[in-house]
This record gives structure tokens, sequence and C-alpha cells, in this order.
């Protein structure tokens, strides 16, 4: 096929970067619109006491709109769990991703137009590279959260045994996770986070039980669901609380047995697989190949 026109390349290279740009302008707006109905809310709930049932309806209208864009808000439940809380912290990953994106698509330009490619192959390899660097962006976020649920399941032993210490000393629910939120950022920062999100939603007006709940939801670790669902009851019901993180802890302590003794087992299969791939044609040529030579000798004696 003949090569493409100047004009041609012109014209498909402003198609891409348009096609970018109202990308970017549309989560842009998106996330405006987010901030600016949760600044609204927050405005209502200091200029009103007893608002909580307002925050309620917004935040349900919020759950609207966001079921009616669902890539939207998988989008944004992903860099949630990755640990983009906050809507500065989305916006920048979002921003961040998108220049990736096109990063993309500018190298699959040049390479196209340094091979001379027609406009139609040159459209192919857009689509394609389109695709393709949003597939990756998708699985590298679900990469993300799988390895911060694992963190915090680390970081949950040491967060549990200084949970039951407060608790012991007579800490209120509330007092304990005001200060776990402020005071276990080196010890154990993603544990930190998802606190202080539980605290500024029991701060905001919401109930213990709904804030405990959505964030518990919200994680994508065992460990802390389970953390949430003792919290809620403690919550509920009252009563003493150290047996139960007690039982907690150890409980995470026999899935992270279990989930050592599994990749333990794991490795050693795959240990084996390699040996044998490797090591027994290198032992089978060892010991056969002096029998295997003697054979050869003896037939060529005989012919």
């Amino acid at each position: 096929m003949s090569g493409m026109t100047l004009q041609q390349w012109l014209i498909l290279s402003s198609l891409v970067l348009g096609a970018a740009g109202m990308t970017l302008v549309w989560w842009a707006g998106a996330r405006r619109l987010r901030r600016r109905i949760e600044t609204r809310l927050a405005e209502s709930v200091r200029e009103r006491s007893g608002s909580g049932r307002l925050l309620a309806q917004g935040q349900e209208f919020w759950r609207k709109r966001r079921r009616q864009r669902e890539p939207l808000a998988e989008l944004s439940l992903l860099l949630r769990q990755a640990g983009r809380i906050s809507n500065r912290e989305q916006v920048l990953a979002l921003l961040q991703l998108a220049a990736f994106w096109l990063v993309v698509q500018l190298l699959a330009f040049y390479w196209g137009w340094q091979r001379d490619l027609a406009l139609l192959q040159q459209l192919l390899l857009q689509v394609f590279a389109a695709a393709g660097g949003a597939w990756a962006l998708i699985r590298w976020l679900r990469w993300q959260v799988a390895a911060r649920a694992a963190r915090i399941d680390e970081q949950l032993l040491l967060v549990l045994q200084i949970m039951r210490i407060l608790w012991e000393v007579g800490m209120s629910l509330e007092s304990m996770l005001r200060t776990l939120s402020r005071e276990i950022g080196p010890l154990a920062p993603d544990v930190e986070r998802e606190l202080g999100a539980v605290r500024a939603k029991i701060e905001s007006g919401e109930t213990r039980e709904r804030a405990l709940g959505d964030v518990a939801r919200l994680s994508q670790s065992n460990g802390f669901q389970d953390l949430m669902l003792l919290l809620t009851q403690v919550s509920e019901t009252g009563g003493g609380m150290s047996g139960a993180l007690a039982d907690l802890s150890e409980l995470l302590q026999d899935r992270r047995r279990t989930c050592l003794h599994e990749r333990v087992s794991k490795l050693s299969g795959r240990m084996s697989a390699v040996m044998m791939l490797l090591l027994f044609p290198a032992l089978l040529l060892v010991l056969a190949g002096p029998g295997f030579l003697a054979l050869v000798q003896a037939l060529q004696g005989v012919g």
C-alpha cells in the first residue's frame, strides 16, 4: 500500500491528540462534579445540626450517579482499593494513567510513521495501542490492589496487639480509632489510612456501624474486613473486645501460616520441575553415555 502524505499524518495526529484531550477533560469534569457535591454536603452539615439524614441522602444521590456511570464507578473503586482514598489522590492518579496511555499512543504513532504505514494500518495500530494500553493499566491497578491487601494483612498483626493494649487501658472505640489513625503511620501506613477513613466518616456524621461497614466493603483484605466486623459488633452490642482481638490475631496468624505452606509447596513443585528438565538429561548423559559409546564401538567393530 502507498505511503501516507504529510496532510494525512497531521490529520491522524490531530485526531489522536483530540481524543486524548477529550478523555482528560471528561475525567476532570467528573471529578470536579464529585468534589462540588461533597463540598455542598459538607457546607450543609456545618450549617445545620443533626443533618445526618441530609448527608445520607447526598451519599445516596452520589451512589446513584455512580451506578449510572458504571465504568467510572469501577475505576474509582479500583483507585480506592489501591490506596488513592481522597479525591485529590484519585485525580492525580487518573492524570498519571492518562499520561501513560497518551505516551503509548504517541509511541505507536511514531512506530507507524517510521515504517511509513498506510492510513488504515495506522488507524488499526492506534486502536490496538489504545486497547492494549487500557488493558495494561487495569491489570496494573488490580495488581496494586492485591499487593496493598497483602500489606494490610501483614500490618494487622501488629495493629491488633496495639488495639488490645489500648482497649485494656480503658480507651473508648472512638478514642482508640483516633489514636491509631494518628500514631501508627510509620509502622502500618496502609492500615492507618483505612482507619483514618473510618474516623473521617464518623466525624462527618455517619454512625459508627455504617462507617465501619462502608470501609470494610471497600477493602480487599480479609483480615481488615474481619476487624471491621468485630468493631461493628462491639459498637452495637458493647462488651469486652480483648479476647476477640486475641482470637482474630490467632486467626490471622493461622491464615498467614497456611499461605506460607502453600507458597512452599508451589515452590517445591517448581523446583522439582526445573530439576527434571535440567538435571535429568545431564544425569542420563553421564550414566548412559559410556554404555552408549561402548555399544557404538561394538557395532562398528562388527561392521
